[in-house]
């Protein structure tokens, strides 16, 4: 059975927003920068929350470590979960893994590419209907503010992913990802 979107955020003033590396950050940084990077310094900046970092490789997980891994999660006292970056083939495991925390109670909001969008739309439609799914944009830039402005392009959905109204999300994502339902 599908689980619900956890209840969202009032804002993140004063709140943990954990980032969540699935250990594709790291292989896909010259295509895409330092995601985490811009992303902490515009949550914390500009939205007062504080950032924790975690990474685990996904792939590696069977689901019950998934399913550990979102209850140490949920008990480490974080209020919110961005995960990246799908890119193909750790999209799925990473789905799933952000349905399991949702199911914990935690909003989180899935980072993918181009080539890991689509399949998350449709792993999320299964497992976590209106989970928020942003699409990172390839980075450019000089090398000290490499894709610092693509990150904060879509900085803005990735708030809303885990402030708006859960009802909201769910049509967006029907929009998005129609599974023609």
């Amino acid at each position: 059975k599908p689980t619900s979107l956890a209840p969202r955020l009032a804002g993140l003033k004063g709140k943990t927003v954990l980032l969540f590396d699935n250990t594709q950050l790291t292989s896909q940084m010259p295509g895409y920068g330092p995601i985490f990077r811009w992303l902490s310094e515009y949550l914390e900046n500009e939205q007062g929350a504080t950032c924790s970092y975690n990474s685990r490789n996904l792939l590696r997980e069977p689901n019950a470590g998934l399913v550990k891994l979102a209850d140490e999660i949920r008990q480490s006292g974080v209020d919110a979960v961005v995960v990246a970056l799908c890119n193909a083939g750790i999209t799925q495991a990473t789905s799933l893994f952000c349905a399991e925390i949702e199911a914990r109670g935690l909003p989180c909001v899935q980072m993918c590419t181009d080539l890991g969008y689509s399949l998350a739309g449709i792993t999320a439609s299964s497992y976590a209907p209106g989970l928020p799914i942003v699409m990172a944009q390839p980075a450019s830039g000089e090398k000290e503010v490499y894709g610092k402005e693509q990150t904060l392009a879509v900085a803005p959905e990735i708030v809303a992913g885990l402030t708006a109204d859960p009802a909201k999300l769910i049509a967006r994502f029907r929009e998005r990802f129609s599974t023609g339902e």
